[in-house]
């Protein structure tokens, strides 16, 4: 449940190569975030569900910062994300997918939940992204 070190979600994105998956274990609750998490290749992320797992920004933070490659998304919550410019909970300047997962509470002047830059591709299946 960490926000850093091994066997963490930032950790694993650190060490992972291009076209990986990332696949949660047993793993619950928020996992409260002291700075976004930066991709930079292609990967799939599949969290346990997005009533089991939340990345929370504090408030702080935006979530995560996709500035390339083709990112899909699954299983999780993203909230409580903030950015001055775009994306409080994401920002994506490539290619994203989410899936089964809810972006809520975040804020930014553009985007507040997802920023989808210009060039980018952005799709949601099933993802609730209330207002």
């Amino acid at each position: 449940n960490g926000d850093s070190g091994s066997g963490s979600l930032r950790d694993a994105i650190d060490n992972s190569t291009d076209g990986d998956t990332i696949t949660f274990g047993a793993v619950a609750g928020p996992i409260l975030l002291s700075s976004e998490l930066v991709i930079n290749k292609s990967l799939t992320i599949e969290g346990p569900g997005a009533d089991v797992l939340a990345r929370d920004g504090q408030g702080s933070t935006r979530v995560f910062k996709i500035d390339s490659g083709t990112v899909d998304i699954s299983g999780l919550t993203i909230r409580n994300g903030s950015s001055d410019d775009g994306g409080g909970g994401i920002y994506t300047s490539d290619t994203l997918t989410m899936t089964d997962s809810t972006v809520t509470g975040n804020s930014a002047p553009l985007g507040g939940g997802i920023f989808n830059d210009e060039g980018g591709n952005l799709t949601l299946a099933r993802t609730d992204a209330p207002g």
